[in-house]
């Protein structure tokens, strides 16, 4: 799992998106079916400068046919509460099992089985078939396109469960990071995680003091609203919210940022908020909101250069290093990102996007691949590549296997391949 900014970067392979930020703020009606809910909260849920949050719920409304688009988004698949239809990871017998001794040559038995009881799901850990420790899912991170994780309530704190899952095996894994050769059920999950794993949590007042840079955060669990939904691209929306509600006529959209108004460098730091790699914060978690200046409530991290901007991490950093981007002046994430359609893994509809500028009439000599181009330029301009933050332990491999993501270094490749 991948934390963000200044922890260890393993959070983040759950946060399997191509980074792009939403498009339009307008408040009409229609008559689709509604999204599927994504939050637990029916009331405001404040950030640390007390601008309060609503959820998606509240969007529906009016944006139904968007937010139902969106509801399929990894985006908004982000997070969860661990209710056993977002976990993809199998609980039947035969399946549930991960063991240590597949990679090492262990003295003992070492297996975690996830087990499902009538009090809800666990992961358990066995020492030679006996039960040394048992925790709760609570949280699910990832929408799975790639992987997910999973967290566990320890009173008002989160901390990382020590098995995660994996798609391209369909199989359960070590979760990133985490010992090769023992069980550990000790990763606290800093506020600046939940940052990136979802919209808001409302964080509570300590009188702990304890040093480092990433602190244990204490949630209020019942002010956490799941997933990367509305507000973390258009803002707090609940003055918004109230505002409209009172005066329906107006259908300019007030108190809500629409993207398509910021600037270009404003429109970027909403993605780059995430997508920008390990960084250091400057400010409360959960301050900052689109339209803010990113280097506001946040320094420089180890990934700010294009020559260290790690494939998994730092796409905003990869995508800025492009000469695409810095011949065009206007180049951005919604350029060919539409964050309200689950488009992943269309690389035909990437490929027409890039003929927006890129007619193969127009090059300077003619494309090897013809008007084969059109449908198909992401494979060799953007190939995917292994990360070297993220690696798991898989079933019948003794070396770790890398995550897999496609570069935002768009360029040309020597010798990239198909896939």
């Amino acid at each position: 799992m991948t934390p963000r900014r200044t922890i260890p970067s393993t959070l983040l392979v759950l946060a399997t998106i191509v980074v792009c930020v939403a498009g339009l703020a307008r408040c009409v009606s229609d008559t689709t079916a509604p999204a599927k809910k994504t939050t637990e909260n029916t009331s405001a849920t404040l950030n640390a400068a007390g601008a309060a949050y609503f959820g998606p719920d509240s969007c529906t409304r009016c944006h139904r046919s968007i937010a139902n688009s969106f509801a399929h988004t990894a985006h908004a698949l982000a997070s969860h509460p661990s209710e056993k239809e977002f976990i993809k990871g199998s609980f039947q017998r035969g399946k549930n099992t991960f063991s240590f001794n597949d990679y090492n040559n262990l003295p003992v038995n070492v297996n975690v089985v996830m087990e499902e009881r009538d009090s809800g799901l666990y992961q358990t850990a066995y020492i030679n078939g006996i039960p040394r420790r048992s925790e709760r899912f609570g949280v699910v991170i990832g929408s799975g396109r790639k992987a997910q994780s999973y967290l566990y309530w320890r009173g008002n704190q989160l901390l990382q469960l020590p098995v995660s899952w994996f798609s391209a095996t369909d199989s359960w894994v070590n979760s990133p990071g985490f010992p090769t050769d023992q069980v550990k059920f000790n990763r606290l999950i800093p506020a600046h995680c939940m940052e990136c794993h979802s919209t808001m949590a409302e964080l509570l007042p300590t009188t702990e003091t304890i040093p480092g840079p990433n602190p244990p955060a204490f949630f209020n669990r019942q002010r956490m609203i799941y997933g990367i939904s509305c507000e973390n691209c258009h803002g707090p929306g609940a003055r918004h919210v109230a505002y409209q509600s009172q005066h329906p006529e107006d259908r300019k959209g007030r108190y809500v940022v629409n993207p398509a108004s910021l600037s270009r460098q404003q429109s970027l730091d909403v993605c780059a908020a995430c997508h920008s790699g390990i960084r250091s914060s400057l400010q409360p978690p959960f301050s900052f909101v689109p339209g803010d200046t990113l280097d506001h409530y946040f320094g420089l991290g180890p990934q700010a250069d294009s020559a260290h901007a790690e494939v998994h991490g730092n796409q905003y950093g990869l995508l800025a290093a492009s000469k695409c981007f810095r011949q065009s002046g206007t180049l951005e994430c919604r350029s060919c990102h539409d964050s309200h359609s689950a488009e992943n893994g269309d690389l035909a509809v990437y490929s027409q996007r890039c003929m927006n500028c890129h007619q193969p009439a127009s090059l300077a000599a003619p494309h090897p691949m013809g008007t084969a181009v059109k449908s198909n330029c992401i494979n060799c301009h953007m190939p995917v590549q292994a990360s070297s933050l993220v690696t798991l332990m898989v079933p019948g491999k003794k070396a770790l296997t890398p995550l897999l993501i496609r570069s935002h270094l768009i360029a040309v490749y020597a010798g990239s391949k198909q896939r």
